[in-house]
């Protein structure tokens, strides 16, 4: 949902950025693009980059010289006072999607991002003080649960690239996240 709704209002800025010499300015579009898609999931900002870069599957690099070389058909088109037919754009969107690896995000389903916050919340026992993840939960209060990225690379990836119907992978990776979400909760429950 956020490659359709959101990803396209970054377009015109692509255009500017593959212009752009200026490294700051890339890196504050890059911030922007990561902080739409976890507002947009509705997951902590902090997120580790590396997840969100895996869960969005898209290079931007890739993707700002696609849009580049687009408008700049276009523009030229419009230049010549020619007439300007959009297979030209298909066909570009086409080969960037060839080039792309599956779709990260097809048979997830929303209990992965309750798990992903659930890694992120202040502690309770601790108040406020640390965050529940692995590493807290394990050194101070004697329990293991599963880094989520060990689950993301380990328990969801394998099952979405497997390519199967996406209503069977909604199921899968829901079953999977629950029975995190379960431990997650019996471990907060016995604090």
């Amino acid at each position: 949902m956020w490659l359709t709704m959101v990803t396209p209002l970054f377009n015109a800025i692509w255009v500017l950025q593959a212009m752009e010499p200026s490294k700051t300015n890339r890196k504050k579009v890059e911030v922007i693009w990561k902080t739409t898609f976890k507002r947009f999931l509705m997951i902590s900002m902090r997120t580790p980059s590396t997840l969100v870069h895996q869960m969005i599957g898209r290079n931007q690099e890739e993707i700002v010289t696609s849009t580049n070389d687009t408008t700049t058909i276009k523009w030229m088109k419009r230049k010549n006072y020619e007439e300007f037919t959009y297979p030209l754009i298909k066909v570009d969107l086409l080969e960037l999607h060839e080039k792309e690896t599956k779709k990260p995000l097809l048979g997830v389903s929303n209990a992965f991002c309750k798990l992903l916050k659930t890694q992120f919340r202040y502690c309770p026992k601790c108040k406020g003080k640390k965050i529940t993840n692995p590493w807290h939960m394990k050194y101070f209060h004697n329990m293991e649960i599963k880094h989520f990225m060990k689950i993301w690379n380990e328990d969801i990836k394998p099952i979405v690239n497997s390519g199967k119907d996406r209503k069977k992978l909604l199921k899968q990776t829901h079953e999977i996240c629950i029975e995190h979400l379960g431990k997650y909760n019996k471990f907060i429950s016995i604090i």
